[in-house]
């Protein structure tokens, strides 16, 4: 698992194996510096940022290449359409040379000059069909959507950064009761940031940033959000014990004889995640992530 971490770093920062090992390990090339998490998120903050100010930029010069491309591979089926239309599939011309050769081969006047051309009810109908059916629509459209998508991953970057540093800071304040070896310890963290990741959020300067599933804001039972610090408390009991002052008592069966308590099964993540959020019991909150996991492994 460490090495795939570490391909999987080294490849995102755009560093050498030798920085990678300078930033996570000690002199001793063993134990796991307490500062390597903070440090491999900063690179990943500065690359987002470096794509940040670039991408404006590098964003539109790949969508006007794109629509460039686009454009010029639709006149070029147009371009074939029409000499398939009007049988001069021999023809090298192009463009207006095209649509001139054309006219004079329908209207037989071969002293034809590009005014005339332009005037001609052919070069009109030709040229509404090029500027309505070949040049936008599917084309155009997909090039749109790469370049919008392009840059919501951008976004969606920026945003997990600070999500995930701010969420990072949260769960080692709660002490968790991780492994005596600093390597696993290290990829529990790494695990739990990654659990972390699978929900959509919206960055508040404040850091009590909104948590979103599908779109919509997870809300406790009062229709009010979930505050991040408490739903990264949340997720964290679901994988961890912690180190607490006294010794907690064992969680055992919650309704006192012995049967697992009876939750009602979830229809779709969001309402577990409701769900979840507003149980207080903590036996039955147990119950309710086993129902939930055991119907998603079905």
């Amino acid at each position: 698992m460490s090495d795939v971490l570490k391909d999987f770093a080294v490849k995102a920062l755009n560093i050498t194996d030798e920085q990678f090992a300078e930033i996570v390990y000690s002199d001793d090339k063993q134990t796991i510096k307490e500062t390597a998490i903070q440090e491999l998120l900063r690179l990943d903050a500065e690359r987002v940022t470096k794509l940040k100010a670039a991408s404006k930029d590098e964003l539109t010069q790949m969508h006007d290449k794109g629509y460039k491309k686009a454009q010029a591979e639709s006149i070029s089926k147009f371009e074939n359409s029409i000499k398939e239309q009007f049988g001069v599939t021999e023809s090298t011309s192009q463009g207006i040379d095209l649509v001139k050769e054309i006219i004079a081969k329908i209207s037989r006047d071969t002293n034809l000059d590009d005014e005339k051309v332009k005037l001609h009810p052919l070069y009109v109908q030709l040229e509404k069909k090029l500027g309505t059916e070949y040049v936008a629509k599917a084309e155009y459209e997909k090039v749109t959507q790469e370049f919008d998508g392009y840059k919501n991953n951008i976004e969606k970057e920026k945003v997990l950064t600070v999500v995930v540093s701010d969420a990072l800071k949260e769960f080692e304040s709660l002490n968790p009761v991780l492994s005596t070896d600093a390597k696993r310890a290290y990829n529990q963290k790494l695990d739990f940031l990654g659990k972390m990741k699978s929900f959509e959020y919206e960055v508040q300067q404040d850091g009590n940033h909104i948590i979103k599933i599908d779109g919509k804001r997870l809300e406790n039972a009062q229709g009010h959000p979930i505050p991040f610090k408490d739903f990264v408390k949340q997720q964290a009991e679901l994988y961890y014990d912690f180190n607490v002052q006294g010794q907690r008592g064992s969680a055992g069966n919650a309704n006192g004889n012995g049967a697992a308590p009876t939750v009602t099964v979830p229809s779709d993540k969001r309402e577990y995640m409701i769900a979840l959020t507003n149980e207080t019991d903590p036996h039955k909150k147990i119950a309710l992530m086993k129902a939930w996991e055991a119907s998603q492994n079905k």
